[in-house]
């Protein structure tokens, strides 16, 4: 079967999203990597990541922020890309997509919950 061209340019902004959106996630998951196993001398404990955290709230309660929301997106525009190249009808990849935002919403509401607490004032 010969893969679906797209007749308009609406293809194209998800898919350049998407890339945009991995190169970010690698560049926060070699931060992350970085900061979590060399960045702290011994062995990393509970005190030790919350005075990191006292350190500069504001920075890492926007870093989780950032870092939820670009991942939640990246993760639902791979799964409808995928759906697509299954080639299913348009009605059950509108109904499905649908049912992935409303699934991230619910994610991002409980990472909201979860990161809550730790909002500085």
């Amino acid at each position: 079967m010969p893969a679906r061209e797209v007749s308009s340019q609406k293809g194209m902004w998800p898919w350049l999203i998407q890339r945009i959106t991995g190169a970010i996630l690698l560049v926060f998951l070699g931060l992350h990597f970085f900061i979590t196993h060399f960045a702290v001398e011994g062995n990393i404990n509970f005190q030790i990541v919350n005075k990191r955290f006292l350190q500069s709230p504001a920075f890492w309660y926007n870093w989780d922020w950032l870092l939820l929301g670009i991942a939640l997106f990246h993760g639902v525009n791979g799964i409808r890309a995928i759906i697509l190249d299954f080639g299913v009808k348009q009605v059950t990849a509108r109904i499905l997509f649908w049912l992935m935002i409303i699934i991230c919403v619910a994610f991002f509401v409980y990472g909201f919950t979860a990161l809550s607490p730790f909002k500085v004032a």
